[in-house]
């Protein structure tokens, strides 16, 4: 495990510290252009992006004041979603690189919270994007989370 932390936050236990790595501001940028070089150099393929509760939750009650923009700006109409009780994946392809750091910004920056899931499929990760503007990945790949070290 890993985490990538905005601010300063303490309610993280002493005992995860270790696993973590504090990221400069402007934290929602940073974030996102972190999230996007892992996906690229590391994490090849399309990634998934879903609420971690669901989506009619997020667009009636948990964001409904910016998530329906966000998602309009991506090329996604929220009518599609709003009455969702599930967590129905957003895909992202290699050529939508930009979308996607573009969207997980957004993310960061909206979420006050709720929280969202980063999936890879077939490639063993997932992160949260946690909204006190963290990035918690998660791998049973011990090589996988060191080469997360890597990425600035």
């Amino acid at each position: 495990m890993r985490g990538w932390l905005g601010p300063v936050d303490d309610t993280i236990r002493p005992e995860m510290r270790a696993h973590t790595r504090n990221v400069p501001e402007p934290f929602d940028a940073n974030l996102a252009q972190w999230a996007w070089r892992a996906w690229r150099q590391l994490l090849p393929g399309s990634v998934w992006v879903m609420p971690a509760s669901h989506w009619s939750f997020e667009l009636t009650h948990g964001n409904q004041r910016w998530l329906p923009g966000l998602l309009m700006k991506a090329g996604i109409d929220s009518a599609l979603l709003i009455g969702r009780a599930d967590a129905s994946v957003i895909e992202f392809l290699p050529p939508e690189e930009e979308a996607f750091r573009a969207f997980l910004g957004g993310l960061l920056n909206g979420l006050t919270g709720s929280d969202f899931t980063l999936a890879f499929p077939g490639r063993g990760v997932v992160c949260i994007v946690h909204h006190h503007k963290q990035l918690w990945w998660v791998s049973m790949s011990q090589q996988t989370v060191m080469r997360l070290d890597g990425i600035e």
